[in-house]
């Protein structure tokens, strides 16, 4: 997830990647339609609707002639969309026996050799000072170790949609931090596209108290 989530940064931008990540509860939605055997009931429609109206209005800012996004971007966007669908479904067996711990030092052992085979980076000469040093060091254990630890320790005790929920804090913080920080420009069409993605969590959260 990590890696097509970086690559949507590079080709887009932080709260661009972040708000795509989360089109992840609109794959588990069709994966428990599919589970299930059964269509999608009204609301989840309507999420659908809003999370395909908000990711083109995100690329396209309504101009269907015009992509103001990139095609990487938004590809790797909606990947690392579905692969946090996958992160959060999969090891739910796994965690109720092992924790979250343990599942998640494996996989990142597993991705780490993979990926490194893959990439060759015994073939990659880097050259780094301090500060590129610290923000590695940064991305590897507040970015990764630490936050898909904690949010496997949330999905195991809360469930995946849940803590999509609450996770969903992610791409507002990155769109406070681009604005203010990176001074990234932050369009009104950026922010409608953004409120119809993010809105799709919560209206599948939604359940009605019983009278």
């Amino acid at each position: 997830m990590s890696i097509f989530l970086y690559d949507s940064i590079y080709y887009s931008n932080s709260s661009t990647a972040a708000i795509l990540q989360y089109l992840n509860p609109i794959f588990i939605m069709f994966y428990t339609c599919l589970v299930c055997k059964r269509l999608p009931y009204k609301k989840e429609l309507l999420c659908v609707i809003l999370a395909f109206g908000g990711t083109f209005i995100l690329a396209t800012h309504g101009n269907i002639h015009e992509m103001i996004l990139s095609f990487e971007g938004l590809f790797w966007g909606v990947m690392a969309g579905l692969a946090a669908s996958f992160y959060s479904l999969l090891p739910r067996h796994i965690m109720n026996k092992y924790g979250s711990l343990i599942p998640t030092g494996y996989a990142m052992i597993i991705g780490g050799i993979v990926l490194g085979i893959i990439g060759r980076v015994w073939n990659i000469s880097v050259s780094l000072d301090i500060y590129g040093y610290l923000a590695m060091a940064g991305i590897i254990v507040i970015g990764t170790v630490l936050a898909f630890s904690m949010y496997l320790i949330g999905v195991n005790l809360i469930g995946p949609m849940r803590a999509s929920l609450i996770a969903a804090v992610e791409p507002l913080s990155a769109t406070i931090c681009m604005c203010l920080w990176l001074h990234s420009p932050f369009t009104l069409m950026d922010v409608l596209g953004f409120i119809m993605v993010m809105s799709t969590i919560f209206i599948l959260s939604y359940k009605k108290k019983a009278s």
